[in-house]
């Protein structure tokens, strides 16, 4: 049987990051090395495959209206863009979540008549 792995790879951790990252994002803005590490702490981990994913997505994200972004000047360091949640972000998350719930109840479902339940 395939695992579903440390790594990122198939589809359905995939369709898992746009909302994990507006999660994220909705508790607080985070540039994208946070966000890195703040995915790996919910089990989405991208460190292994190229960092380009998460910018992309957060890219993509920005041009869907879903985040937007600021430029943070450090005292130290390089600026760094800081990404924060939409209003348009936020209702896409709610609807997310609403239909993720439903999801989860079928796949219990699934899972019972699977085991022998009904």
């Amino acid at each position: 049987m395939p695992s579903v792995g440390r790594c990122m790879h198939g589809a359905v951790k995939m369709d898992l990051l746009i909302p994990a990252l507006l999660a994220i994002l909705k508790k607080q803005p985070n540039h994208g090395y946070s966000l890195m590490e703040k995915l790996s702490e919910l089990g989405l981990n991208i460190s292994c495959c190229h960092p380009s994913i998460l910018y992309r997505a957060l890219r993509t994200m920005e041009l869907q209206g879903l985040v937007s972004s600021n430029w943070e000047v450090q005292v130290t360091g390089p600026a760094r863009r800081v990404y924060s949640i939409t209003q348009t972000g936020e209702d896409f998350l709610n609807n997310w979540c609403f239909h993720a719930k439903e999801n989860v109840k079928m796949i219990h479902k699934i899972i019972n008549i699977s085991e022998g339940g009904e």
